[in-house]
């Protein structure tokens, strides 16, 4: 009891601090009770460690933010550096597309010149029907430019900077994937047309071997047209049924075409003759007025074959060689066969009468 009672005082009781200023002023005096300064201690240095608990845990969370922002950072300089890789590799395969897309209308282009080669050339009536030379004929087919073949030519550019948005991006590539999913289906039928075409043009390429299409002789100087004309001997109206070509005696004479000869001999009107038979067009070519025969009845002749040499024997007023084309029996003017693939000049005397 004594010590409840000792306890009740020591808490009741104060303590009191006096404040002296100066001289000439009062004494404050101040009471506090002797709990409070027991407590006042114990208060402050747990507020002391609240606050640095506080602070410990702010810094802890501060330093904890710091390095998941560096983490986000560099996750988003990562995947910023792969979208600009995946905006190259979408331009580049963008590019590659468009070549790609340019080269199958250029093997468009060219089967479609092919068809071209092949409806003119593959009937060897048609070729009396056309002027063109030879060398409208190789061009054709042109061959890819050096700058098409290369992907990565490069060449001057220039222009404002203007960064693709990615919704572009998407849309580009969104375009670049329908162009190379039709690719296939594009490839394949162009495939079928060109292999129909190359099979096309290897047999009207066996047609013009068997068509006289090739000059047979060195010498371009014509004499003589396809047509009536007035007959040396008698000066009468009658028709021509060749084309007579002036030369030296002895030059070589070529095959116009591959073939069979099917005949040669000597005759009083044709001279030395040979026959040549081509099956592939239908077509025979007769070679008079020669001064030898270099072939034999029954042998095979390629296209270029020399055959003969030019001269003047037979119905002839000097030499030269008189060459005919025959179809169904009939002759027929060599020339529109033979200038598809020679530059021939009529001479002007001659051309009143052959028009």
């Amino acid at each position: 009891m004594k010590k409840q009672i000792m306890k009740k005082e020591w808490i009741s009781s104060k303590l009191t601090i006096v404040i002296m200023r100066d001289a000439h002023q009062s004494v404050k005096q101040i009471q506090l009770p002797k709990l409070m300064l027991a407590v006042l201690p114990v208060a402050l240095s747990a507020l002391l460690l609240g606050m640095a608990a506080y602070l410990y845990y702010q810094s802890f969370t501060v330093t904890s933010l710091t390095a998941e922002s560096s983490q986000y950072t560099n996750h988003m300089q990562k995947k910023e550096k792969e979208i600009d890789q995946l905006k190259d590799q979408v331009l580049q395969l963008t590019a590659l597309a468009s070549d790609v897309e340019g080269r199958m209308q250029q093997i468009t282009k060219m089967e479609t010149q092919l068809q071209q080669f092949v409806s003119t050339y593959s009937n060897p009536k048609e070729l009396t029907k056309t002027k063109s030379s030879s060398k409208k004929t190789a061009a054709l087919i042109q061959p890819v430019s050096s700058s098409a073949r290369s992907l990565n030519a490069i060449n001057p550019m220039g222009g404002e900077y203007r960064e693709a948005s990615s919704e572009e991006m998407i849309a580009l590539a969104k375009s670049t994937g329908d162009k190379l999913r039709k690719m296939p289906n594009t490839f394949t039928s162009l495939l079928s047309n060109v292999n129909g075409t190359l099979q096309e043009v290897k047999e009207t390429e066996h047609i013009l071997h068997g068509t006289p299409t090739l000059w047979p002789t060195e010498s371009t100087r014509i004499t003589s047209l396809f047509g009536y004309r007035e007959d040396p001997f008698n000066s009468k109206a009658a028709l021509h049924s060749g084309l007579d070509i002036g030369g030296s005696h002895g030059d070589t004479v070529y095959a116009a075409a591959e073939g069979r000869v099917t005949d040669t001999g000597l005759s009083e009107s044709r001279g030395n003759y040979i026959i040549i038979r081509h099956p592939e067009s239908g077509l025979t070519t007769r070679y008079y007025h020669l001064s030898s025969v270099k072939v034999e009845s029954g042998a095979k002749v390629a296209k270029g074959d020399p055959i003969g040499g030019m001269g003047s024997t037979g119905r002839s007023t000097g030499t030269h060689l008189h060459f005919e084309v025959v179809e169904n029996d009939s002759p027929v003017d060599p020339l529109p066969y033979l200038q598809q693939f020679a530059e021939v000049t009529i001479p002007t005397s001659l051309q009143n009468n052959h028009e």
